[in-house]
C-alpha cells in the first residue's frame, strides 16, 4: 500500500492541490510568483515539486510576513509563496482525514465542509433547543505563540512516516521575512 508521503510525491496529488491554491487567488510570496504565472506551467511545475519532495530537496522559502488593519490594530498575515502554498494544501488534504475524527463537533473554523455559516446554524438550532447562552472561544495571535515543541509531539503522534513528518516540521518552521516587500497583498 502507498504512504502517504508516497502519495504526496505525485505530481496528479501536487496538481490537483495547485488548482485549489489558484482558484483561491492570493499575492505573491518572496519569490514574486503569482498564482496566475504558477498556473501557466502547472504541470511542469507539479513535476518539478513531486521530484524535489520524492528526492528530499524541497525546502519551503521564506514567508512574507505583512500587516493588515484590524479593528484598529495591525493584524500579521504571513504570505507564502505559491509553491509551498501548494505543497501546504496537499499535505494538509492527505493529512486531514488522520486529524479530523479527533476534532470537536462545535468547532468550525478552518475545517473542510464547515464554517460561519454552519457555525451559525448549529447555533440557531440550539437556541430552538432551549439553550440560552453561547461561548465563542479564540486565542489572540494562536499561530504565533503556539509552543512548536508541544505542536511536534502531537504531530508525531499522528504522523507515524518519518519523512512525511520532516516535511511537516520545515513547513512549521519556515523562516519569516519581516522586511517590506514590493508584492501587493
Amino acid at each position: 500500500m502507498e504512504s502517504v508521503f508516497e502519495r504526496l510525491c505525485t505530481p496528479e496529488v501536487l496538481i490537483e492541490a495547485a488548482r485549489r491554491v489558484i482558484a483561491k487567488g492570493g499575492a505573491p510570496g518572496v519569490d514574486g510568483v503569482t498564482v496566475e504565472a504558477f498556473g501557466q506551467r502547472l504541470e511542469s511545475a507539479g513535476q518539478d515539486l513531486a521530484t524535489e519532495l520524492r528526492e528530499g530537496h524541497y525546502r519551503p522559502a521564506p514567508v512574507r510576513l505583512v500587516s493588515l488593519p484590524q479593528e484598529g490594530k495591525n493584524r500579521p498575515i504571513a504570505i507564502l509563496t505559491v509553491r509551498d502554498r501548494v505543497v501546504h494544501r496537499a499535505v494538509a488534504e492527505l493529512l486531514g482525514p488522520l486529524f479530523e475524527p479527533s476534532f470537536s463537533p462545535a468547532s468550525f473554523a478552518f475545517r473542510p465542509g464547515r464554517g460561519a455559516l454552519l457555525a451559525a446554524k448549529a447555533v440557531e438550532t440550539r437556541i430552538q433547543e432551549g439553550c440560552t447562552f453561547a461561548a465563542l472561544g479564540d486565542i489572540e495571535r494562536f499561530f504565533e505563540r503556539i509552543l512548536h515543541p508541544a505542536l511536534l509531539l502531537k504531530l508525531k503522534e499522528k504522523i507515524p512516516e518519518p519523512q512525511l513528518l520532516s516535511l511537516v516540521i520545515r513547513l512549521v518552521r519556515s523562516p519569516v521575512l519581516r522586511k517590506s516587500s514590493p508584492y501587493p497583498v
